[in-house]
């Protein structure tokens, strides 16, 4: 099943581009590469924030970019399954995944994601991280990444 969550990925990639936000930020390591990471702040069925991110650091010793995310609340099999739904394809135990673009919108390729520490069963201000690898040189022509489901 995991080969047919990456095809579907490639799929996407293909038929999907992005612009940044006005307001997106410098990919911390890449200053010229904007990002957007707001699928990493998954909202559950009430509205409310799941997940928030604390904060995003390129460590240079690892070449990783790590983003920070604090539990707004105690996360039980309801709020997983929120998660799940927005980081995941159905089917497939790839995501969330950072997907870049070069300047005219035009998707280059992705990257997976990993996820770091207890999400189920964690407890509102308990934290995880998501972790990017990001060697040198490891995102040639892109201008913007976003964190999206594969």
């Amino acid at each position: 099943m995991k080969n047919f969550g990456l095809f579907a990925s490639g799929l996407t990639l293909l038929l999907l581009g992005a612009a940044p936000a006005p307001n997106a930020q410098p990919l911390p390591g890449f200053p010229d590469i904007k990002f957007s990471a707001s699928a990493l702040e998954p909202r559950g069925e009430d509205g409310k924030p799941l997940l928030k991110i604390v904060r995003a650091d390129f460590l240079e010793d690892r070449k990783v970019i790590v983003w920070l995310l604090e539990l707004q609340t105690d996360i039980g099999f309801d709020e997983l399954k929120t998660i799940d739904l927005k980081w995941y394809n159905i089917g497939s135990n790839v995501g969330p995944a950072a997907f870049f673009f070069d300047k005219d919108g035009v998707a280059l390729y992705f990257r997976e994601m990993k996820i770091a520490g207890k999400l189920y069963q964690g407890k509102k201000g308990d934290r995880i991280r998501v972790v990017l690898e990001a060697p040198n040189k490891a995102f040639p022509d892109a201008v913007y990444m976003e964190v999206r489901r594969p």
